[in-house]
């Protein structure tokens, strides 16, 4: 898990490492474009009167935070999974050594005597 620091709001927004900037920054280009489009037309192309309401910006900026959310939804679970198998992988491990310190007896060397080659 990636825990970071406090720092400023403003440069949490360009921290790449560990972020779902670098996977959406396409579509975050394609849409301030779109917007930055409409803005410098004015709702006038062609000297025809387009009627622009917020509702496709609202639905585009759900649409965002609903594929934000499930990846970040996503990320947690796999990290969640790791845990869980590290964490049976430990108990395993335990147990198997346990298992082979019981039933395996190993010659124990008395401290006193002192074993020499022939």
């Amino acid at each position: 898990m990636i825990t970071r620091q406090r720092t400023n709001w403003l440069q949490m927004l360009f921290i790449w490492k560990g972020s779902v900037l670098r996977n959406i920054i396409i579509q975050l280009i394609l849409i301030a474009v779109f917007s930055l489009t409409i803005l410098y037309f004015n709702g006038r192309i062609y000297h025809y009167k387009v009627h622009l309401n917020p509702t496709i910006f609202t639905l585009i900026g759900l649409a965002l935070v609903i594929f934000m959310g499930f990846y970040n939804t996503a990320s947690y679970d796999r990290f969640w999974e790791g845990r869980k198998l590290w964490g049976t992988l430990i108990i395993e491990a335990r147990m198997l050594t346990r298992q082979v310190l019981t039933l395996v007896r190993i010659p124990r060397l008395n401290p006193g005597k002192v074993r020499r080659p022939l």
